[in-house]
């Protein structure tokens, strides 16, 4: 395989979007539901008994509005939470909200990437997944690491269709 060079600017948005999907590849989104599966219900339950002077048929309908407005509130909620908090630490992190230069080197051995203090390595052998759309291609290593290649950084549409190829042939 011929070696393919990127380089780009990587946006602090960017950055988060990519620690989101992480996130919700892994078991914290999980977890969460599992809060909801808790909570909602226990939230329906305390409606009911306040209301303990109306008709049963109005605490029904008090609990199930309830656990289902809980229920609709509490992910969302989390999310924009834990976005917000992931944004302003890499915002510290790079020293203020501005874009962060990342270099990628995709050879025979695998994808080799660096940015800021930061280097990564994905062994063609540790591609789990790969994911794309319009915008990226998305490496997934066995070992929970993420590469997200943005199209406009190839060359061209060829060179971007030859490495989504590469991946795939790669996957177990």
């Amino acid at each position: 395989m011929t070696a393919i060079t990127l380089a780009y600017e990587s946006t602090v948005d960017e950055g988060v979007d990519l620690q989101m999907k992480v996130l919700e590849r892994s078991r914290v989104f999980g977890r969460a539901w599992a809060q909801i599966a808790i909570l909602a219900p226990a939230a329906g339950l305390a409606t009911a008994l306040t209301l303990f002077s109306l008709p049963t048929s109005a605490r029904v309908i008090g609990a199930v509005a309830t656990t289902l407005i809980v229920g609709a509130t509490y992910m969302p909620l989390q999310r924009r939470l834990l976005r917000k908090r992931l944004r302003a630490a890499a915002v510290e992190a790079r020293g203020g909200d501005v874009p962060m230069s990342v270099a990628v080197e995709i050879d025979d051995t695998g994808i080799h990437s660096s940015s800021g203090e930061h280097t990564m390595t994905i062994a063609w052998s540790d591609v789990a997944d790969v994911a794309q759309d319009d915008v990226a291609i998305e490496i997934y290593s066995s070992d929970g690491g993420v590469s997200s290649l943005p199209r406009g950084a190839f060359a061209n549409d060829a060179d971007a269709d030859a490495l989504l190829a590469r991946l795939q042939n790669a996957l177990p």
